[in-house]
């Protein structure tokens, strides 16, 4: 549908029902991006699973887990962070961000 970076060519956009010059600007771009409804679907997949690690990372953090999987985690962060809290400090602060890119995505607003 693109014929280079700046500009469209004619052409049909099934998902809409309107030639691209026909369309307005925001919903040709749309088109062109959103291919199918299988790629919306999994990027609301990966997003919740990228969350649910977020979460994992946020709450293991916070409660300083005893869980196998966060030890290895902690004792890999530990030859950076050193002795202390600031490695479980570093897993909340990291499960944050995870969790809200992670919903983000899920709701389509990042990496479409």
């Amino acid at each position: 549908m693109v014929a280079n970076r700046s500009r469209f060519v004619a052409g049909f956009a099934p998902d809409t029902g309107y030639y691209c010059e026909e369309m307005p600007q925001a919903a040709r771009l749309m088109a062109v991006t959103a291919t199918s409804t299988g790629e919306i679907e999994m990027n609301k997949v990966w997003g919740l699973s990228m969350a649910a690690v977020g979460l994992f990372m946020l709450v293991s953090g916070t409660m300083k887990s005893e869980f196998a999987v966060y030890q290895l985690l902690v004792a890999r962060s530990r030859i950076l962070w050193g002795e202390g809290n600031a490695v479980h400090r570093f897993y909340q602060v990291a499960g944050l961000i995870v969790v809200a890119l992670g919903c983000l995505w899920a709701a389509g607003f990042i990496w479409k």
